[in-house]
């Protein structure tokens, strides 16, 4: 992902809306409503669709093949407008769908 993340008063308007609030399916990569934008929860939860053409969480399937391992870099940042974080990937796994971890603190 890189592009905008983008976050609202809740957590169901940009699942159908694009970073210019306009209608899309397709929806846009969001923070969860109840996280501070300074990076300062336990856990900071982001939503965003996996899409077919790679684009939002499509490309995630990608670090699960050795590919992706040896060639990566496994950071991810992320930047506001007041700061920039650096965070390394340490573990990677498959899980069914849950919801008891979607909790900010």
């Amino acid at each position: 992902i890189n592009y905008p993340i983008v976050q609202t008063n809740d957590n169901s308007f940009y699942l159908n809306h694009n970073i210019n609030k306009s209608s899309d399916n397709s929806g846009w990569t969001f923070m969860d409503y109840r996280n501070n934008s300074n990076m300062t929860d336990k856990n900071t939860i982001f939503y965003g669709h996996n899409l077919l053409n790679n684009t939002s969480f499509g490309s995630i399937s990608r670090m699960f093949n050795k590919k992706w391992y040896d060639s990566s870099n496994h950071k991810i940042i992320f930047m506001t407008k007041d700061s920039l974080y650096t965070y390394e990937v340490f573990s990677i796994y498959y899980r069914e769908p849950e919801n008891y971890y979607l909790q900010i603190n």
